[in-house]
């Protein structure tokens, strides 16, 4: 329940320190120096020796290590080593009780960007399962589970198909080539129905007004290519070599028009 507060409360939270901790630490280590400044130094007033150890000064207990370290083995039996050693190692206790507050005012600072952080995989997850969603409901629309990729590479080869039927035909379009054009027109114009969930739907009018632009009356084999071009160009996704592009299908062309070809 400490490590996860709620997010509007307004408590500090004491993650690493507890400030009873740090109380008594700096309550004990204040009388240890009040007691070594009486004993060591008697002649000291009151005042100062109150002071010095408010403010937690172990100048005294400092010089002392350092004169009586000489002689360790002997001022450890008859000396103030011990004592000047524990008073030390309370200061140390007491300096870590800080820091470790320090690390709760750090924490309580950035709690707010510390919470965000601990949001962003959740968001992560739904954004995901959202996108696996969609994708699962435009699957289910197109009855296919077809990636788009795919989708777009086989309405290129459609297109691609159609291009070489025209460049194959003479210049004015007989029967069975137009025959040829309109069963493709159609294949194409049926799988974006089909999978109109997948593209945009002003792109898929376009789409749709190109190809019947291409069966008005009077139109050359050329003009028909150039069409199909300016509509490869139009929507990058039906130029065939696109990514997952697939091999176009094989019309077969009768004798009669290879001949006419």
């Amino acid at each position: 329940r400490r490590l996860r507060p709620p997010l509007r409360s307004g408590k500090k939270q004491h993650l690493m320190a507890d400030p009873k901790s740090l109380e008594d630490a700096e309550g004990t280590l204040k009388a240890m120096i009040g007691d070594w400044l009486k004993d060591v130094h008697p002649r000291m007033s009151e005042a100062e020796r109150t002071r010095r150890a408010a403010a937690y000064d172990m100048s005294s207990v400092g010089e002392t290590l350092a004169k009586e370290v000489r002689y360790s083995v002997k001022n450890l039996l008859s000396g103030n080593i011990v004592r000047a050693l524990l008073i030390q190692l309370q200061s140390v206790s007491r300096d870590m009780q800080q820091a470790l507050a320090a690390v709760d005012d750090l924490l309580a600072a950035q709690a707010v960007t510390l919470r965000a952080l601990a949001l962003f995989p959740a968001v992560l997850l739904l954004a995901g399962a959202a996108r696996v969603l969609r994708s699962a409901g435009v699957a289910v629309s197109s009855r296919s589970i077809k990636t788009t990729d795919d989708i777009a590479a086989e309405l290129a080869a459609g297109v691609a198909e159609m291009r070489r039927l025209a460049l194959l035909a003479p210049d004015e379009l007989d029967d069975r080539t137009l025959g040829a054009l309109a069963l493709q027109a159609h294949l194409v114009r049926d799988r974006l129905w089909v999978h109109r969930y997948r593209f945009e739907p002003a792109r898929l009018q376009r789409i749709d007004r190109a190809l019947r632009d291409l069966f008005e009356p009077g139109l050359t084999a050329g003009t028909v290519v150039q069409v199909l071009e300016l509509l490869a160009v139009d929507h990058d996704f039906l130029r065939l070599g696109s990514k997952r592009s697939i091999p176009p299908p094989v019309t077969i062309l009768t004798p009669a028009s290879r001949s006419a070809a």
